[in-house]
């Protein structure tokens, strides 16, 4: 019974072996749990701190970066190269995505799951470009104030999405000129916001208002989508408010 069982555990450790070496998936729990140790400071509480984090990586302009990147991210056609030509992107490498950004949220939570981030898994070489709004990051750390504040759980959330480039953006069907493409948004998953043992739509609605009322008001666009756990926000600059997916 006793050998039966070692072999079980053998066979189970090559399955994993095998499927952190082919899958992106298993790799990417693999190296969260390699880099949690160096990522187990404190949160990221303050909007100094957020932008000690950005001004340690390096900033590439728009019409640096590579070509085959701009091209197969479609980033340099005519629909999209005015919407980015003016942007600064963040080099990214494999032990930066486990680096924590807003509260506890790692910098990974913001990263479109492409081709570019698969490769960065596999290979520590590879690197990755990020778009980001630092206003986008400030309005997250705000959000996770305020639910402080009122002693609700300022985690109860998962990110769904952060910057999509153009390409992943259409693949996943985006809206056409999302501001997700410009690293101006985020989306999240509300979960059990008030503490009440379960999610239940007053969880939802606590985020909307606080958006509404403390945090986007008339500086951005807040997506409600009524009937999913499902909250957008941006920071575009302007009023802007919608329910549909």
């Amino acid at each position: 019974m006793i050998r039966k069982l070692i072999w079980l555990l053998v066979v189970v450790l090559l399955l994993s072996i095998v499927l952190v070496s082919v899958h992106w998936l298993p790799r990417l729990y693999f190296l969260k749990m390699k880099y949690q140790p160096s990522t187990s400071y404190s949160p990221v509480d303050s909007k100094r701190q957020i932008d000690h984090l950005l001004n340690s990586f390096e900033q590439i302009p728009y019409h640096k970066l590579e070509k085959s990147y701009l091209k197969n991210t479609l980033s340099n056609t005519k629909k999209y190269k005015p919407l980015l030509a003016d942007k600064q992107y963040y080099e990214i490498e494999q032990a930066d995505f486990f680096k924590k950004i807003v509260g506890n949220y790692l910098l990974v939570d913001f990263l479109p799951r492409d081709q570019y981030f698969k490769a960065c898994l596999f290979h520590k070489d590879k690197k990755m470009y990020w778009l980001v709004d630092e206003k986008l990051l400030y309005g997250l750390l705000q959000l996770q104030q305020e639910l402080e504040k009122k002693a609700h759980d300022p985690e109860a959330f998962t990110i769904s999405h952060g910057h999509r480039h153009p390409a992943y953006n259409e693949s996943i069907s985006g809206a056409s000129l999302s501001r997700h493409i410009k690293g101006e948004a985020i989306d999240l998953k509300i979960g059990d916001i008030d503490r009440s043992g379960s999610y239940e739509k007053v969880d939802k609605q606590i985020v909307l208002d606080l958006l509404e009322h403390k945090i986007i008001k008339s500086q951005g666009g807040v997506g409600r989508y009524p009937g999913t756990r499902a909250v957008h926000f941006d920071v575009r600059g302007y009023r802007a408010r919608w329910d549909r997916m």
